[in-house]
């Protein structure tokens, strides 16, 4: 499944493509990471995955717990 990262830096927006879910939530973790704001992850299902959650499975990471 694709997924589409949707995120900004310094007001620019910009979008990765990934396959996976997963790969989706790591890529999300490391722009946060990396200071860019993430605001959701999509798929072509329409399946999303909202920015506070996104932001909440970052933290549980950085922190050392399991997503």
């Amino acid at each position: 499944m694709i997924w589409h990262i949707s995120y900004t830096k310094n007001e620019v927006p910009g979008i990765r493509i990934v396959k996976g879910r997963e790969n989706a939530i790591d890529t999300a973790c490391m722009l946060i990471g990396r200071g860019y704001d993430v605001s959701q992850l999509a798929n072509d299902d329409d399946a999303r995955i909202k920015a506070q959650e996104i932001q909440d499975i970052y933290e549980r990471r950085k922190a050392g717990r399991s997503t």
